[in-house]
Order: C-alpha cells, then structure tokens, then sequence
C-alpha cells in the first residue's frame, strides 16, 4: 500500500510533544504514562499506548519523567525523546518517526544503573489498545498469523515469534505489524547471559517485548533493553481476507526493513565452494549407487534433482566439464523413479515416485508426492530434455486425478492409490500441508509448458483460487513454499487474471514471515551470519523446528530468483525489495551450512548422526543439519546430520551471482542481476532490486580487463569508475540499483589505425550531403567493440563498430551542416576539409 502524508511537529514545549506521522499522531508527555498514537479522524479518540515495561515496569509515570524533546532533522525524521530516573539509574525511550515511511515507529528503551534492582526481567510487554477514556480494551488485536477462520487445521503455523501482526478495527482501525528489533539488543543479550527466544507476546492481550530475565550481571553502563519497529496501516483488514492483509504485510515489512541495521554482505567464492562440493558428492564415501548406476546424492529423486538441476545449469553458464560430466544422463537416472504402469483408482496410469519404481503410493508425505515431478519437469524445461519430458507427461492424468478428488487441498498424507487424504490408524490427520496446492498450480503450470494443453492452464486456475482462501497457514516445507509466489505470477499472466498477483504476495508473506530479520552476535552465532536465511520447516508439532536446511534454501534461491526476473514492474516495489534482499543476503549467510565457514568448530556434532550413522566430515563441503538458529530443538549444528541434499545450493547461488563476460572476464554482482548478451562484446546489466547498490567486480586476465567500460545504460557518457584491488586481482565497482549498465569490451583505442579516409565530394551546398568514408582497422589480437568518433567541426558523431581480432570494417558518415564555412572533418591523425556554400 503506498504511504503518503508527512511528518511533522505539532507540539512542543519540553513537557509535551505531539508528532504526526501519516494519518496518525504521537504524542508523550510528562504527565502520561505512556505515548500515545490516536488516529487523527477518530472521535472519541482512543489511542495505542506504548508503555515500555508495561505496567508492570511503569516507566513513564509521572514522578520518574524530566522532560520530554522533539529533534526533526535535516532529511525530515523527527525524534521524540522521553528522558527520566529509575530507582537505581536513568532511562531514555527514543521514538523515530521516519520521513519516508508515515505511520511507522522505530523506538528504543535505553537503561543505565542496576538492571537487577530495576526488576527487568519483570517487565511485561508495551502495547495495548485504550478507548477514549483510558480504559484498557482487552483482545483488542486479531491475529493474522494463526490462519484464517474455519479452515482445516495446518500443518504448520508457528514461526520464530520475531514478528506479530494484527488488526485492531474499534480504535485506530488499522492493522499494526510489529518486528522486535533483536539486532539492536545484541548488546542486552550478550551482558545478561540470555537470548531472544520467546520474548515476543502475541495477541489475545498485550502484545510487544519482554525482557528475559539477566542470567548474569550485566554492569551499570547504559544498555538498550527494548527495541521495535512498528508499521500502522488504516483499515483493519478482515481476517478472512488473506490477499489483502497478505500483500500489506509484504509492503509493511519493506517499510520495517528500511529501519534496521542489516549487516554487512560477507565475501564468498561460490564458484570455488561448488567446485569442492562436486569433489564431495563424487567422493567415494558419498557415492551411492542403485542397480549399479551412480545416484549423486542419493537414492531419492528429491536428493538427486536438488543436486543434478543447479550443477546442470553451472555446466552451461561455466562451460564446467566436470560439472556436465556429473550430468550426463539424467533422463535414465529419473527413469529409475518412472513408473509407466503405476495405475490409479480411476484407471489412469504413469507415475514418477521419490523411491525407484515399482511404486506404491498409499502413504505418501504430500510434498514427497509433488516434489519429484516438478523438479523432474523443471529439468526437462529447463534443458530440453525429450526423454524426461515424455515421463513426466505421462504422469499428468494420475495428478489431475489427485488434485481433483482432493479438491486442490493437500492433508499430510495422501493415498494416491485410492485418490484420497491417507488417516492414519489413530485417527489424526495431522493437518494439511497448504503450500503444497501452490505446488500443484506449478506442476500443472509445467505440463501446460510441455503440452500447450489448456486443461492445464485450467487446472492451475482452480488450485490458484483455492489457494486464494489461504493466509499464513500456507507453509509446511520450505521445498514447496517458495513455488506458490512464482506459480501464482505465473498463472496471472497466462490468464491475464490480476487477482492471481495478488496470490503470489500470499507466497511471498510467508516466505518472510519466516525468514530471520535478525544477525546475532554473541553466544552460539558470534562470528556466524545467518540474516534472512528461512525456517525449513516450521510446524507446530516440531517443538521449535525452526532452523535452517539447505535444500530449503536452495528452493528459496531458485524460484524466487525467476519470482524477481520474471515479475518486474508486474510487482509492486516492496515484492521486489524484498524478494532481491532475501537473494542479495542469502549469498552470505549460505556459508553457514558448511563445516569450513564456522568459527567456532566446537559447536560442530562431533558424534555419529542419528539419521546416517556417520560423523560430520570438516573437510567435505556438504551441508550439515541443522545449521541458522537451531535452538530450541538441538543444541549443535550438525545435530542431525551431514547429507547432500542441498548440496545444489551451493552453484545456485554462484549461477546467480557471477556471469561469465565472452571468454576472458567475469562479472560478479552482490545482488540478483539480469545479465543480457547484447553484441559479442557488450551486456547490458540490470539489478533487479529496488534500493541502494550492489557491489559488483570484474575477475578476468588483466590485460584484457584493462579495456572493460562500464556505463549507464540511458544518456549519461561518463564511465562507471574501476578500482583495482590488488589482494583480489580484480576491478572493484558499484551498481546503482535503479540503473541499468552496458559491460562493454572494448579494443583499445592504441590499437585501432584508420585507412583510406575520405570526402566525397569536398565542396558542398548547405542543403546537400557529402559522404565521409574510411577503413577502421585493428591490429590487436582482442576483438571487442570500438567507438568511432567523427568530428566535423565543433559537432561529434558516433557509431559503434564490432572488431574482430586482426579485423577491419569499412565506415561511412552522411554528413549535412546547416551553415556554410570551411569545416575540419577529423578523425584520430587525418584530417580533411569540407566547404559548405550558401545555396
């Protein structure tokens, strides 16, 4: 939703201050007892009451507040500052109000003095609603996080609890989207020997922060012990309207992010990690087999496509042998899982299972039953492949089967020989994996590609509308999750039906709902980055299962990379902001799924894996599991493991961030970036995010990289400058995210010599044309392109020539001057005369 309004002062005078933001006010004072935000068309006139500590801490009642200040400064923001004396130190709570993003509050609680004598640990969370006269109005907020209304119970909704996201429709009628600003409290955390789980309250009741209670003593220097950000948003958005409140979320949580202290992006060569994880997938110790043919991974399907996929496209794009090697028939590995006489309940037959056929598919985890196919599919598509192609169509009347009788609506498990939702003996159906309908959209979306069948255009349209229905219950596995933005995208195309945008911002919510806006510095992450890796798999059941996986990340990576591309301006600016920031940061806290990339090696499980029996290997560059916030389910990375599936992160990531240039450079971008061949020698360059600058660098021989210019694609002549760094041996720049570049090569401007130029004829009327004709010649042996500049007079014309090595291209000029004069016509070291006569 586009923000609008201003901020601005409307009071102050040191005992009270009232600031707008947006349609909202916020105002404290000396004699309140918190601030308060009211809506300013609202009569009678509640308010929002942040009082931090909440009543029980009581921070701002009216014997401990000194004075209160307004600090607008130059770009706009306004601060408001509420300052006074605990029994045992003072306090200072700092709201910001930023300019660009009206209606939303950045705030902090700094301390100084005993934090045990003031009972931190006691205090309670900082929001609560309160009508026009004071009153506290319970249940207040409706959540959006738990779902919506009347539909079956999910397989997951639980989160990390960083986030709480609600309605409020008797006061402010607004929604509020509230993010605890945890990076800001690394210093709390770290002093009082605690962390951040479970210190978010959600509705019913007061909702905000809860300090954990020091374990140890934290000093008497000033520490910030509460730290938000908060979004308001008028109109309270109905609960069971989940596209609407799903999109505002995705817009809010931009606005949030523009607020926090993201981290720096760590350097990592993913095209050397791919190269050692090849090594590691092919080492004798990882190399499985089944009827004698060698599984890279595994032998399931979902293990085998996540790694033949990504090292598949890293073959192309690197021209990596070793890579293509590994991929050299992948048609006979899937038809290992191919099952030409599987035969459903309605008759129809073919399928392709994750175990190698013949298959029996009476309990079958949803998401194990859609996944292979789809990436069998995505394989086909994405390499042409005929074989491969001809399995997967074959399984079509089976899913069609599937999805029908289920009403496009996955329980955990499913019969598909019976075609029905499988309940297990004891009765419980464990809930349905809600994602795996937009699974079920892309499939069709995929047999559509391979047919130009509309029945599954069809199809995808009917499971798109289901998924309509659906909020924050959708995800299950993050496998699936992320193919519900790019499917729905997709289908609105296709179909020219806009609502179907609006599902994939359902996708994408909950791709950031559950991704960590949060990079801990102390305890088990010090030294580690983990800023918005996601949550794997986040059901309820889980007791906590909120920690990273690979292959998770992978499927994040590769479908919302091609979620950004394909989208464009289709999206709206926060859909692209964030979906970009997701991709940009993920090339570095990637990293932390590898043994090597861990400062601390004891937090490594150093006993045999529960699930392979074997001790995680340092030296392989293969995932472990869990790594990310693995807390409170294990206590070590690696707990569960070290296995391959996911290993194709790994050359996803490098295929996203280096672009081969020809044959002799390299270019890396920091963020996602469209990379378009438009010449032999020139690429246009394309950030495909929505604010600041990607870091980008040239890798390539040095003699060849000397002549790479880089400049705005629009008007501006002025080069993109090049800095040389000698520790890298490569040219540093920096890509503005809203511009586009050309990567040119050029051939050196030494190197070029021109010949047999000429003016034909040497005298002319002024309105006649004369030609000006010449060879230009290269004598380097670098191809690559060449400017030539045509000065004829005090006027200048260009034309841009492709050389190759040793080559030459004849040029001509039409050249016409509108006054008569005598006229120099140079070009490099010849010069010739044009007489222009009045006619």
């Amino acid at each position: 939703m586009p923000r609008n309004d201003t901020v601005a002062v409307i009071e102050a005078n040191g005992r009270r201050a009232t600031v707008r933001t947006g349609p909202y006010t916020v105002t404290a004072g000396v004699d309140l007892d918190a601030v308060r935000v009211s809506r300013r068309d609202a009569d009678p006139n509640g308010c929002l009451a942040i009082q931090p500590g909440g009543p029980e801490g009581n921070l701002l009642k009216a014997d401990r507040v000194d004075e209160v200040n307004v600090d607008p400064d130059a770009s706009g923001d306004v601060t408001l500052t509420v300052t006074g004396q605990l029994d045992h130190g003072g306090f200072e709570f700092e709201v910001r109000l930023p300019a660009t993003d009206p209606g939303v509050l950045s705030y902090e609680l700094s301390v100084t003095g005993d934090l045990t004598a003031a009972n931190v640990g006691e205090w309670g969370p900082e929001l609560v609603i309160r009508d026009e006269t004071g009153t506290r109005v319970d249940d207040a907020f409706v959540t959006y996080l738990d779902g919506t209304p009347a539909s079956n119970p999910a397989a997951g909704t639980s989160d990390y609890n960083q986030f709480v996201y609600a309605g409020e429709d008797a006061v402010l009628d607004s929604t509020l989207l509230y993010l605890a600003d945890w990076p800001a409290l690394d210093e709390y955390f770290r002093r009082t020997g605690t962390n951040m789980r479970a210190t978010v309250s959600s509705p019913p009741g007061r909702i905000g922060y809860e300090p954990p209670t020091p374990v140890d003593e934290p000093g008497t220097d000033p520490i910030t012990v509460l730290a938000a950000n908060l979004s308001l948003t008028p109109e309270a958005v109905a609960v069971d309207d989940p596209q609407r409140y799903c999109e505002r979320f995705v817009d809010d949580v931009a606005a949030l992010y523009d607020q926090l202290d993201e981290p720096d992006p760590v350097d990592v060569d993913w095209r050397e990690v791919s190269g050692k994880t090849l090594d590691a997938v092919r080492d004798p110790a990882n190399r499985y087999e089944y009827d004698g043919t060698f599984h890279p991974g595994g032998v399931e399907l979902v293990t085998v496509m996540s790694i033949v996929t990504p090292y598949r496209a890293y073959a192309e794009q690197f021209d990596d042998e070793r890579s293509r090697d590994l991929t050299a028939d992948v048609a006979s590995l899937v038809e290992t899982y191919y099952d030409p006489e599987y035969e459903d309940d309605a008759g129809n037959t073919g399928m392709i299972g994750n175990s190698p056929a013949p298959l029996t598919l009476t309990h079958v985890d949803a998401w194990y039953l859609l996944w292979p196919v789809v990436q069998a599919a995505e394989y086909a598509l994405a390499f042409d492949d005929d074989r491969i192609a001809e399995m997967v169509v074959d399984t079509a009347d089976v899913m069609v089967d599937v999805g029908r009788e289920l009403d496009y609506e996955f329980p955990m498990w499913v019969d598909v020989d019976n075609l029905q939702g499988h309940e297990p003996s004891d009765g419980q159906w464990d809930g349905y994996q809600y994602d795996c309908t937009g699974a079920y959209a892309y499939l069709m979306l995929q047999y559509h590609d391979l047919t130009g069948d509309d029945r599954y255009l069809e199809e995808a349209a009917a499971a798109g509308d289901r998924l309509l229905q659906y909020g924050f219950e959708l995800p299950y596995e993050f496998t699936t999750t992320p193919l519900t933005p790019l499917a729905m995208l997709r289908l609105a195309e296709r179909t020219g039906d806009d609502r179907y945008v609006g599902a994939s911002y359902i996708g994408l919510a909950n791709v950031l709902r559950h991704a960590y806006f949060f990079d801990p510095d102390y305890g088990e992450y010090e030294g580690r980055r983990v800023f918005l890796l996601n949550e794997a798999m986040p059901p309820d059941g889980y007791e906590g299962n909120f920690f990273a996986n690979a292959l998770e990340e992978w499927s994040v990576l590769h479908h919302l990379e091609r979620y950004l591309r394909e989208g464009g301006d289709a999206l709206t600016s926060a859909a692209r902001e964030m979906a970009a920031e997701l991709l940009r940061h993920k090339g570095s806290s990637l990293a932390d799924s590898l043994p090597a990339f861990q400062p601390d090696p004891s937090l490594i499980h150093d006993d045999p894996s529960p699930q392979s029996g074997r001790r995680v290997d340092r030296e392989w560059y293969l995932p472990i599991e869990p790594f990310g916030a693995i807390a409170p389910m294990f206590d070590e990375l690696g707990e569960v493991g070290q296995d391959l599936y996911g290993a194709g992160a790994y050359p996803e990531m490098a295929t996203i961030q280096y672009q081969p240039l020809g044959d002799d450079a390299t270019l890396y971008v920091g963020g996602p970036t469209a990379v378009e061949s438009c010449t032999a020698h020139t690429w246009r360059v394309e950030p495909l995010g929505e604010r600041g600058t990607y870091e980008a660098r040239l890798f390539g021989e040095m003699d060849a990289l000397i002549d790479y210019v880089v400049r705005p694609a629009g008007a501006s002549d002025e080069d993109v400058p090049l800095c040389y760094d000698e520790d890298d041996d490569c040219y540093r720049f920096e890509l503005a995210v809203d511009e586009s570049y050309l990567v040119t090569r050029t051939v050196p401007t030494r190197a070029i010599i021109v010949e047999d130029f000429a003016v034909e004829p040497t005298s002319i009327s002024v309105d006649e044309t004369a030609t000006v004709s010449m060879t230009v010649v290269n004598t380097s042996p670098q191809s690559g392109a060449y400017e030539v500049a045509l000065s004829v007079g005090p006027s200048t014309l260009t034309r841009s020539l492709e050389l190759d090595s040793y080559g030459s291209r004849d040029v001509s000029f039409a050249v016409s001057p509108d006054e008569p004069g005598r006229y120099n016509v140079t070009i490099a070291h010849e010069n010739r005369a044009l007489h222009v006569e009045q006619r």
